[in-house]
């Protein structure tokens, strides 16, 4: 039912504080006179209390949080109180070569396959695109030249080989390597964004189009597994032949390729761009990190994504918490550290994770809450058997993200018809970090015999970017009720819904969630004058 248009929602008041703070007082004094009251029921006139969801329960699945499917991967089971146990998101990165094989001649069927896979799912879909991958000797993520692995088309390499600094062969892992700075190689990749974002705009699945289940898209296009390093490919930046290491210039290129090639997605910078002249094999110059950092497009700033959760290697710890790097006198470490605040911090777990108080990846869940992560890859282990490693993922799955749940409130337990309903809802984010998406929070009227729903109205509460904290907010909602609603008791419920539609309603960390998605605040009752 859309919103009507003489709803009213306001701010909360100082007064309106204090009414909550007494009436709070008189429902704890009444908790030890009136036996047999538990905590999830209301206890006193106006007054309300919701039930958390308890530690010992298994964890909550909610999109955009937690444990993502990797590719076709979901290789530790996080159990769940709700939902199928399968991740209500989805990532995966693609070979260049798999999406183009001539000039133009995108081939958008694996693409297709993966995200409409998604959608069967109910899942939001995340990639990235490699154009080198030391490791993809199999299957269609390469192709042969001359017998060595590129994961760029083959008359993209030919029109390389033309120009003057050509695409060249490493031999750590005897794969081609496109030249950076190449005009064809530049332009061909902002045509591929550019083709891809069109593809997204206008197909569609199942009804559902494409544009609508898109989470996140990965800033790749340069260096290895476009994770902005060159590991596997050069020892030392200097060891590129002339003219093929990447230049400020180039790599603000590709930035910008997807910046705008991508104009209405979110998008997640590689960690390693905000290397600042640290590392031998990755080098990349202050200029460019604070490109990153300070870069927009329609959807706002750039997440993070680290490709090595799970690691402990003590550069991680100088990029994340003691970062040098600046420019005109931005402080990467300032901005890295409060970037979540504003947009979602991703990844996957490294290959083999760390051995951290005797278990492997032992120091995820740490990582997943110093860092504020909201989603990382359920893929990619070396093994995924072992039980202590299990329990750290399934820790770390639950630690991620954002955890929203009303604390309590005071809501008119009557009104009259044509007059306002006062609600005040204590909303808290017990989270490691917010929710990113443009949620709609309402309350919905339900007919008391039958549960059908009668009127829906809106929330003042917007979830979007609400912040973790210790204490719970105040939100106070007027809502207005028509005079010619009928007298008589209604059901009055909390829905949180995605206003494009795809997304099921959001779930909240507290018990009674509805079949329907919404959960019950009280029994009203409203009067005719």
């Amino acid at each position: 039912m859309p919103f009507p248009s003489n709803s009213s929602v306001t701010s909360h008041s100082v007064s309106s504080t204090y009414r909550f703070v007494f009436v709070s007082l008189l429902f704890f004094f009444s908790l030890k006179i009136l036996p047999g009251c538990t905590q999830e029921k209301k206890i006193l006139e106006g007054n309300i209390s919701f039930l958390p969801l308890a530690d010992s329960l298994p964890d909550l699945q909610a999109p955009g949080r937690g444990a993502e499917q990797w590719h076709d991967q979901y290789r530790v089971g996080i159990p769940t109180i709700n939902g199928n146990g399968k991740s209500l998101d989805k990532y995966y990165r693609f070979s260049w070569v798999q999406l183009e094989k001539g000039p133009g001649q995108y081939d958008w069927s694996l693409f297709d396959q993966e995200i409409n896979d998604a959608i069967a799912n109910g899942q939001k879909f995340s990639f990235g695109i490699m154009a080198a991958c030391p490791s993809c000797t199999q299957g269609s993520t390469s192709i042969r030249i001359d017998g060595k692995i590129a994961s760029y088309p083959l008359y993209l390499h030919q029109q390389m080989q033309s120009e003057p600094i050509k695409d060249w062969i490493t031999p750590i892992s005897e794969m081609w390597v496109p030249n950076w700075n190449s005009p064809s190689y530049l332009t061909a990749l902002e045509k591929l964004n550019a083709a891809l974002n069109q593809h997204l705009q206008t197909g569609s699945f199942n009804g559902v189009p494409y544009k609508k289940v898109i989470n996140y898209i990965d800033v790749r296009g340069y260096g290895s597994y476009g994770e902005w390093h060159e590991s596997g490919i050069v020892e030392n930046m200097t060891d590129h032949p002339a003219g093929t290491r990447a230049t400020t210039a180039s790599l603000q290129r590709i930035i910008d390729a997807h910046v705008q090639g991508f104009p209405e997605f979110q998008l997640v910078a590689l960690l390693a761009c905000f290397d600042a002249n640290m590392l031998r094999n990755t080098a990349n110059p202050p200029e460019i990190g604070y490109y990153a950092l300070t870069v927009s497009n329609k959807k706002g700033k750039l997440g993070l994504r680290r490709d090595n959760w799970g690691a402990t290697d003590n550069y991680l710890s100088r990029y994340l918490d003691n970062n040098p790097g600046q420019f005109k006198g931005l402080k990467f470490q300032q901005v890295l550290s409060e970037r979540w605040k504003i947009a979602p911090v991703v990844g996957e777990p490294i290959h083999g994770g760390a051995e951290y108080n005797g278990c492997e990846y032992g120091d995820l869940e740490n990582q997943i809450r110093r860092y504020h992560a909201s989603l990382f890859g359920n893929g990619n282990y070396a093994a995924s058997n072992r039980p202590c490693m299990q329990q750290q993922i399934i820790a770390a799955s639950r630690a991620a993200g954002y955890r929203l749940l009303p604390e309590g409130g005071n809501v008119d337990s009557a009104t009259v018809a044509g007059d306002t309903l006062t609600s005040t809802l204590f909303w808290r984010n017990a989270g490691v970090a917010p929710s990113y998406d443009a949620w709609q929070v309402s309350y919905s009227l339900h007919d008391l015999r039958t549960d059908s729903l009668l009127y829906t109205v809106p929330s003042h509460f917007q979830p979007r970017l609400f912040l973790p904290a210790d204490t719970a907010q105040p939100f106070t909602d007027r809502l207005f009720i028509p005079a010619s609603f009928p007298e008589g008791n209604y059901n009055l419920r909390l829905i949180i819904r995605d206003p494009s539609g795809y997304r099921q309603p959001l779930p909240l960390a507290i018990s009674g969630r509805q079949e329907d998605g919404s959960y019950p605040v009280r029994t009203i009752k409203i009067i005719k004058r």
